[in-house]
């Protein structure tokens, strides 16, 4: 019951209210010496994601940790990639971006090899999200450019969004690096204008904050 009341929190951003519920349920499972790793490790990912909300990425990137140390116990790919891609949001936020994309391509590699496609694509568009971070423009527009197609074909529409977002972030970088700048932010511009469009029909609150943000630039 915490850990249902901690999600509702959650997701309506009460984060330290979530934050409280979880830990709550962590320490009963503790009292009643509970004998299940599976529900300690999402306990542990669900109290990293708060603490990332919460600006504690340091904290909530050694919490991340341990849980894709036990998920590994396991041997099973979906939630052990699943893991390690909240696992890389921790590291990302306490500023260590290198290794979240360290954690990406072991994610990847999990849930490729178990066939889990779309999640397995979501990870690389979490990947291009993060090169936009170290300015990898070229990278981040190749790798966003492959995943929308696939999520396109899917009628995954948040995905094609967040996916149409990075190319615009990546052309608007890539314009800010050449003299030529026109051809990249006419482009940049066409496809922000489809996104906000796409974003505002599918009621994606944050995505279309993020469009409106890209037209701006």
């Amino acid at each position: 019951a915490n850990v249902n009341l901690a999600d509702l929190d959650y997701a309506q951003g009460y984060y330290g209210s979530a934050l409280r519920r979880y830990y709550q349920a962590r320490d009963r499972m503790m009292e009643d010496n509970l004998d299940d790793p599976t529900l300690l490790a999402e306990l542990k990912l669900c109290i990293a994601n708060c603490l990332v909300k919460l600006n504690r990425g340091q904290e909530a990137s050694i919490l991340a940790d341990e849980a894709v140390k036990l998920y590994r116990q396991f041997g099973i790919q979906m939630t052990t990639g699943k893991a390690l891609r909240e696992y890389a949001t921790t590291l990302a936020a306490s500023g260590r971006v290198k290794a979240a994309l360290a954690a990406l391509d072991e994610a990847w590699l999990c849930l490729k090899q178990g066939r889990f496609d779309s999640f397995a694509f979501a990870t690389k568009l979490q990947r291009a999200e993060l090169l936009l971070k170290l300015e990898y423009f070229d990278e981040a527009f190749s790798q966003a450019h492959l995943v929308k197609g696939y999520f396109e074909a899917q009628g995954m529409a948040a995905y094609t969004v967040r996916a149409s977002l990075v190319i615009v972030d990546a052309l608007i970088g890539k314009a800010q690096q050449v003299e030529q700048q026109e051809a990249f932010l006419q482009e940049a511009l066409l496809l922000c204008k489809q996104a906000a469009s796409l974003a505002h029909h599918h009621n994606l609150q944050e995505e279309a904050y993020r469009s409106h943000y890209l037209l701006g630039r």
